[in-house]
Order: C-alpha cells, then structure tokens, then sequence
C-alpha cells in the first residue's frame, strides 16, 4: 500500500491555498464593491455637471448655481477618496493574488512530489512481481527437468 511520507506537509499546502483563495476573493468582493461605488460616483459628477450646464443655458438665480456647484464639488471630493479606496483594495488584491499564486505553486510542487513517489512505488511493486513470476517460472523448470 502506498503511503506519500509528506502527505502532512500536502494536506498543509492545499489547506493554506484554500485560506488564500478564501482571501482573495473576499478582496476581490472588496475590490468590485469599491469600484461599483466609484463608478456610481461618476455617474453622479456627470449628472451635476449637465445640470449645471442646463442652469447655465437658462435663466438661473445665483442661490441655485451655488447650490449646484457645491453638490458637484463634494461628489469630486468623494470621488477623489474612493478612487484612493480603490486604489488602496487594487493593491490589496494584487498581493492576494501573489500569495495565492505562491501557495497554489508550493502545492502542485507536493502533488508532483507525490505522483513521482507513487510511480517509483509502482514501477518496484511491479519490478518485485516480475521477479517473484520468473523465480516461479524457473523453479516450475527446474523440477520439470528433473
């Protein structure tokens, strides 16, 4: 029976890839959640934007412009913070994923390990099969000849 000596070390590889798959992907939830935000917030400069290009082709109190204006520079501030957010969660991911990948490769090298030993298990076991045929086989001779 075949039994991989480093089958403890295996199990650890491939319980710290899952941990770092788990991260990752809660960082990349992050990641989309921030930039669905920062998308949103762009869509809310742009409307601003137009209406003030509106209030301006129009007849428009000052009290409106200012009000106007205002909303559009706290939506650029906004805008400003979470694009540092998303700045900040791309790094994050990116480092996730070098460790996943890392942890991922560690892993493989241990299955790789582990599918060679077992391939030199079996080319032995099949080795010591044959020569226990032929010792059969030659001892069947031998009496055969006497």
């Amino acid at each position: 029976m075949f039994s991989f000596r480093l089958q403890s070390v295996l199990n650890y590889r491939a319980a710290l890839e899952e941990k770092r798959l788990g991260e990752y992907a809660e960082a990349k939830k992050r990641f989309d959640e921030a930039r669905k935000v920062l998308l949103s917030l762009n869509e809310q400069q742009a409307r601003l934007l137009a209406e003030i290009k509106m209030l301006q082709s129009k007849p428009f109190s000052a009290v409106d412009l200012a009000m106007h204006l205002s909303l559009f520079e706290q939506c650029k501030a906004k805008k400003e913070r979470q694009e540092l957010v998303v700045s900040q969660l791309l790094k994050e991911l990116q480092k996730c994923r070098a460790l996943l990948l890392e942890a991922r490769k560690e892993r493989k090298i241990m299955d790789n390990l582990k599918e060679r030993k077992r391939k030199e298990y079996d080319a032995e076991l099949m080795s010591q099969e044959r020569k226990a045929i032929d010792e059969t086989a030659v001892n069947r001779y031998v009496r055969k000849e006497k």
